[in-house]
């Protein structure tokens, strides 16, 4: 749906929509302008602290406005890299380098995930061997399979190291792009409803209610004061005469009533 990606992701209209309530998360939405569920689930993998103090974002959004000048060392790069821009993003993106570059079995691609991403204190000596060893087999399995020179493979390997440390994985933040997309669908379609259940969530919270009246008026839906005769222990939706649908106020949301 053209117009949730428009109206919802790449305007200012996020307000209690999943995973991009934060400031921050809805300026990084506006700037990089999604399109699919995909790069919904990018954006939702990258707006964590280690990404952000990285500054991924801000360069993410930078390749993706240059796609078409991104180049890529080679087709197998390009073929899994390709719909991030670039940038490994997902723990499943470096699994697949592993394989189909660096000549790793599905087994050796998830036991690589492993060493690269759990890290602790008492296996700290025994990852970076297993993290060297996997280097050379990645670096030397680049080269002799598929003719990648070690300079370019080896920066690979340093990209993949550093993404390491906050490596998400891709069916998690696809779950999360669907839920996300899923509400702002709601928003953007079923306006009403969308309201009336989010501030019957929200009834005990002032600051938040305050948001969503704010958001209902950008919208142009009225809310109606709480009325002892149509008011109900939820916000619920109502039409008087010939008025556009409107919510009402809960009672259960009164300061000493609720």
């Amino acid at each position: 749906d053209d117009t949730v990606w428009k109206h919802v992701y790449h305007q200012r209209r996020k307000t209690g929509v999943f995973q991009f309530t934060a400031e921050g998360a809805r300026k990084f939405c506006e700037n990089a302008k999604p399109t699919t569920i995909e790069e919904l689930a990018a954006l939702t993998a990258i707006y964590r602290p280690g990404p952000l103090r990285a500054n991924v974002h801000k360069k993410y959004v930078k390749d993706k406005a240059n796609a078409e000048n991104i180049k890529y060392a080679h087709p197998i790069i390009k073929e899994i890299l390709g719909t991030t821009f670039g940038h490994v993003t997902f723990q499943e993106q470096f699994m697949l380098l592993a394989q189909k570059l660096g000549g790793f079995s599905p087994a050796e691609s998830d036991k690589l995930r492993k060493t690269l991403v759990k890290k602790s204190l008492d296996t700290m000596g025994k990852k970076g061997d297993e993290r060297e060893a996997a280097r050379k087999k990645f670096v030397t399995g680049a080269k002799e399979i598929n003719g990648v020179p070690e300079s370019v493979s080896q920066e690979l390997w340093e990209r993949i190291e550093f993404f390491s440390v906050y490596g998400f994985n891709k069916s998690h933040a696809a779950a999360y792009a669907l839920i996300a997309y899923q509400t702002a669908w709601i928003k953007c379609n079923h306006p009403e409803e969308f309201f009336a259940s989010m501030m019957t969530v929200e009834y005990n919270n002032n600051e938040k209610l305050s948001i969503f009246v704010e958001d209902l008026k950008k919208n142009n839906i009225s809310i109606l004061p709480p009325c002892i005769n149509n008011s109900s222990y939820s916000f619920i939706i109502q039409k008087l005469n010939n008025s556009p649908l409107s919510i009402r106020y809960s009672l259960s949301a009164l300061k000493n009533i609720g």
